[in-house]
């Protein structure tokens, strides 16, 4: 009652009742109520109080142990807290939202995207699309955060992404994180996501995980040629041990892959060969 009498009156007090406004607020047992008092108060005070009240807002806001209550009280904050401290704020937003429910992560990305901070780039869209929720919200907390601290929470993405026991929802996750990380270290994850996704017992799934991963391996400009064929010749090798049937039905998933990496020339004599062999491997 006393948050929604302060957030009422706010805009219609006078100066003289502005300090026993914020005595009231300071009051407020719930720290998600008072918050929201504090951060309604603030912008009808002297622009002098005002970083000292948000900051205050904040505190408060940070010691929310509800998340779902904690992301929408660091919502609403975050536009109005110095650049400086936006992307912190930010990354624990992005972590709230993820623990609170997937509804209020994407509440969260909603309020965060139209609003980049300068000279930072938007995040990619393809980082709202990764599948696996866990992963995609440590990628976007991290995203959020300034370049010199992104790595430390993309190798937290990674080790989230590696511990998924099912390997074709391991090779999804690692595939999708994969464009998101430094450019020196996409060779390893792409390596990883595609002995995962050939390690896949179910034959449709396994064609699922691979079709999927080929084009990104196929246009990746990260991953050198002596990598590509160092790759293209570990995955034969693995899936051929299926047998015939089952390593064409693969080998089709992965044309994209090979007609970038090979010449027109190659793709006929590899034509040929396939051809040969099915005389005598029936």
């Amino acid at each position: 009652m006393r948050r929604r009498a302060l957030q009422a009156l706010a805009p219609h007090l006078p100066p003289d009742l502005w300090p026993d406004a914020l005595a009231a607020a300071r009051v407020i047992t719930s720290e998600w109520e008072q918050a929201e008092a504090l951060q309604a108060l603030a912008p009808h005070l002297p622009p002098s109080e005002q970083p000292t009240v948000y900051a205050e807002a904040l505190a408060v806001a940070c010691a929310i142990a509800d998340k779902r209550e904690q992301a929408e009280a660091l919502q609403a904050l975050a536009p109005h807290l110095p650049p400086s401290e936006q992307p912190t704020v930010n990354a624990q937003l992005l972590a709230a939202s993820a623990i609170a429910d997937e509804q209020k992560q994407a509440e969260a990305l909603q309020a965060l995207a139209p609003h980049p901070l300068p000279g930072e780039q938007p995040t990619p869209v393809a980082a709202h699309e990764i599948a696996d929720k866990q992963v995609q919200a440590v990628v976007l907390q991290a995203l959020c955060l300034p370049p010199s601290e992104q790595p430390a929470v993309f190798a937290q993405a990674f080790a989230v992404a590696r511990a998924i026991r099912d390997e074709w929802a391991r090779a999804a996750a690692l595939r999708d994180l994969a464009p998101h990380l430094p450019s020196s270290e996409q060779p390893t994850v792409y390596a990883e996501a595609l002995a995962t996704a050939c390690a896949v017992v179910d034959r449709q799934l396994r064609v699922h995980a691979l079709r999927s991963l080929a084009p990104q391996l196929a246009r990746n400009s990260n991953i050198s040629s002596a990598q590509q064929l160092h790759l293209w010749h570990t995955t034969i090798h693995t899936l051929a041990a299926r047998g015939r049937p089952r390593f064409l039905r693969d080998l089709a998933a992965l044309t994209p892959w090979l007609a970038a990496i090979a010449s027109p020339e190659e793709l006929a004599e590899i034509a040929i060969a396939i051809r040969d062999v099915g005389r005598c491997w029936p």
